[in-house]
């Protein structure tokens, strides 16, 4: 089966219920606020321990997105894509994926954080059974010192004025 889904106002908290409880969970502490535009196609065989192909696009513009009630990235446009299709087959190279194989990838991400621009540009999270929670990150983070101290939440750090920039 091939399918083609599209939605233009897909309310994120909603998704998870339609999603594998493996991705599922790996999402959970994301909220965000507004919806989001999306296009999934999905791609498999109707038969038994089949895990279909799944290829997500997504890109909101203007968002509040936040991890575990700690962190809201406020004013934030992203764009990226999510697939369980990790692994590239050829004649040299079979390695077979799972079904708890998930890569999220993000061409561009901008945002406010407590006082700080944060700009991050293709990265991506990426977890399978042999490496859980894999980071690869451009990021680049500005602004004043005592935003940084806020968002550690460390008493060691007491930054008065001046400005930073993390890269």
């Amino acid at each position: 089966y091939h399918i083609n889904l599209s939605n233009d106002n897909l309310k994120f908290g909603s998704l998870q219920k339609f999603l594998s409880d493996s991705i599922a969970k790996k999402i959970a502490p994301f909220v965000i606020s507004n919806p989001i535009q999306t296009s999934l196609t999905l791609d498999g065989l109707f038969q038994f321990k089949n895990t279909p192909e799944i290829n997500a696009r997504f890109k909101s513009t203007a968002n509040t997105a936040s991890y575990n009630d700690k962190y809201t990235l406020s004013n934030t446009n992203f764009k990226g894509y999510l697939t369980n299709k990790i692994y590239i087959s050829d004649s040299i190279q079979s390695k077979k994926g799972t079904k708890k194989d998930i890569k999220i990838f993000f061409k561009e991400v901008t945002g406010n954080l407590e006082g700080m621009e944060l700009k991050l540009d293709n990265s991506y999270y990426q977890s399978t059974p042999e490496y859980p929670n894999y980071v690869a990150a451009n990021l680049n983070i500005e602004g004043k010192n005592e935003s940084l101290a806020q968002v550690l939440k460390n008493d060691d750090f007491d930054f008065k004025g001046g400005n930073f920039e993390l890269n």
